[in-house]
């Protein structure tokens, strides 16, 4: 595996540049480059391909429209972009499968996709990089990022009328442990505190409660841990910890 760096930071490379700079290369500056390659039969030129393809595609940076900051932040990474649309769109495949005993109405079909698709897809893009140094730089934005997130437990029961009593114990437990992990100061305190909520809860759902449906259980279950450890958690943001909330009010969406 090749690896380019400057050394300091990290830096946008277009694929094109690259590809340029390397066809310069081997057909000047080093001129028996070819030769040597041909001579090397160790090299798997298939691993060799795969390898520079995920590594250009981990370190490229991808600036993020300033309408999709609530979701992803200022920039992310176009490996990290790319797990989170697979994990969604993959779980909402599954859950969709399960659902052939539910006399849901394509309304409600509808509101289970897009439930599916963004809690699923949360729990990637919470745990990334870009989007927890966004709503590390205002804490009132974490706590309005919280607040909303009522709203999907209440859809949820909508949708899973005979689960009400399990789905709010959930929903609950989770919000609590969310502003508990969101007043932490430091993001050790955080990490363990967080694992140790979320494998309450997660075991409280799956052990205590009694859920009639296998897909909101799941969800549920993915719900605490977008909330509890994906977003609570600042994942070594490079931005203040728990400053005072900036003048500027959160863009609206």
């Amino acid at each position: 595996m090749f690896h380019f760096s400057n050394g300091l930071n990290d830096s946008v490379f277009p694929l094109e540049d690259f590809i340029a700079i390397a066809t310069e290369c081997s057909t000047s500056t080093f001129p028996n480059l070819r030769k040597v390659y041909k001579q090397t039969p160790q090299i798997n030129t298939e691993l060799l391909a795969s390898t520079s393809s995920a590594t250009l595609m981990k370190s490229r940076t991808v600036t993020i429209p300033k309408y999709l900051y609530e979701i992803h932040g200022r920039t992310q990474t176009a490996l990290s972009l790319a797990a989170t649309y697979i994990v969604g769109i993959l779980t909402t495949v599954l859950v969709l499968f399960s659902t052939k005993q539910e006399s849901f109405s394509l309304t409600q079909y509808a509101l289970l996709v897009a439930l599916t698709l963004d809690i699923a897809s949360g729990v990637v893009a919470n745990s990334t990089q870009g989007t927890s140094d966004y709503y590390a730089e205002n804490v009132l934005r974490r706590w309005i990022f919280l607040a909303l997130h009522v709203t999907q437990p209440l859809l949820l029961i909508w949708l899973f009328p005979s689960d009400f009593l399990d789905i709010t114990i959930i929903a609950a437990l989770t919000l609590a442990s969310g502003s508990i992990v969101n007043m932490l100061q430091t993001e050790a305190e955080q990490r363990v505190t967080a694992m140790s909520l979320l494998v309450l809860v997660l075991g409280c759902a799956t052990l205590i409660c009694s859920f009639s449906h296998k897909i909101s259980l799941l969800l549920m279950l993915l719900y605490s841990t977008k909330i509890i450890l994906a977003f609570a958690v600042r994942w070594n943001t490079h931005a203040p910890s728990n400053q005072a909330p900036n003048t500027q009010a959160p863009s609206n969406q």
